[in-house]
């Protein structure tokens, strides 16, 4: 499930939410320094929207879409991803064509993710950061 909810300057607003499920797959588990893991996710996924956004490049869609993701372990932390989405609403006009495409290479350690990444459809790159979640059980006795 997927929501937002965004509110511009000038009054306009953006409201969706999303909702899919599919299947995933994963191979390997990072025990071998190089090729020992891939990930492979097929998400369905419909999302409604309210509202326009005055920018194209976050601009939600009212659609059906279908997501494929990959992820590939190279050699140590490093990996390569892609996520492709394609239009699958067959009411749409853009129906069967691909809506979003990025690739990215990746520096995955179990606290967090640095990357470069490439959007081919807004023809657009950059960097990215991200924190994992550290399994947090609550307080310890003793801190």
């Amino acid at each position: 499930i997927t929501s937002s909810n965004y509110i511009y300057e000038g009054g306009d607003e953006q409201h969706s939410i999303g909702f899919g499920i599919g299947p995933e797959l994963t191979i390997g588990n990072f025990r071998r320094n190089y090729f020992d893991y891939t990930n492979l996710a097929i998400l369905p996924t419909i999302t409604f929207k309210l509202g326009d956004s005055p920018f194209e490049f976050d601009n939600k869609k009212d659609l059906v879409t279908l997501k494929l993701a990959l992820s590939q372990h190279i050699i140590g932390p490093l990996l390569v991803k892609t996520i492709n989405e394609w239009n699958i609403d067959s009411g749409a006009d853009s129906y069967g064509k691909s809506i979003s495409s990025k690739a990215a290479i990746m520096l995955q350690r179990r606290a967090y993710e640095l990357g470069l990444f490439y959007d081919f459809d807004n023809q657009s790159g950059g960097v990215s950061f991200s924190l994992n979640g550290f399994g947090f059980r609550g307080f310890p006795d003793s801190f």
